[in-house]
């Protein structure tokens, strides 16, 4: 159950983060949003917190992701142990 929380603490502070940064760089959240929903399957994938690259090619075997496949495939509860990020927080390269 404390990793229930521990995860869910996770997700509200990069959400928060996420939000913050959006709001002093001034960008509009509508049209992120907007704009992650016209992406493409595929390709790489960078984490913003911590600027991990991810390719659908080569996958993240070390963290329970297959080699070759697709960001979209991975579970939207998925969190990145290193940093704590959830897959919201990768932007497409």
């Amino acid at each position: 159950m404390l990793a229930q929380f521990q995860s869910f603490d996770r997700k509200i502070v990069h959400q928060l983060y996420r939000t913050r940064m959006d709001y002093l760089a001034g960008t509009n959240i509508e049209k992120r949003m907007l704009a992650k929903s016209s992406i493409e399957p595929g390709g790489k994938w960078a984490c913003t917190v911590c600027d991990l690259v991810y390719d659908t090619v080569k996958g993240n075997p070390e963290h329970g992701i297959a080699l070759r496949t697709s960001f979209e495939d991975i579970p939207d509860d998925w969190v990145y142990p290193l940093c704590g990020a959830t897959k919201s927080a990768f932007r497409k390269l």
